[in-house]
């Protein structure tokens, strides 16, 4: 699994029903028996924390969807089922910036 790619999870919790997510977690934290990834939700809003992406071949999402910033989250490995599709670099990019807002990074 990489950074920016679109993965299902099946997890305890938030994630109880099988749902798109987007991985963060860089490389360098592979041998980490966890994932860090921000939900992914299909429900409309306006919340600037949630990151509008729009169905492609590249991400292979079913509907217009929302990368959740706001809902961090960090999960086993052995949650995750399958890799759906990635992010476009312009993507990924809006992704980042909002995480360094919501977290204040320079």
């Amino acid at each position: 699994m990489k950074q920016g790619e679109i993965w299902t999870l099946q997890g305890e919790g938030y994630a109880s029903k099988p749902r798109p997510v987007l991985i963060i977690q860089g490389a360098h934290l592979d041998d980490f028996n966890s994932v860090v990834l921000c939900l992914i939700s299909s429900f409309p809003t306006d919340n600037p924390m949630r990151i509008h992406i729009e169905p492609s071949s590249t991400n292979n999402l079913n509907k217009t969807s929302y990368v959740m910033i706001d809902k961090i989250y960090s999960a086993p490995k052995d949650e995750l089922g399958k890799r759906i599709g990635k992010l476009t670099n312009s993507e990924w990019a809006e992704v980042t910036k909002a995480l360094k807002d919501l977290l204040q990074l320079p």
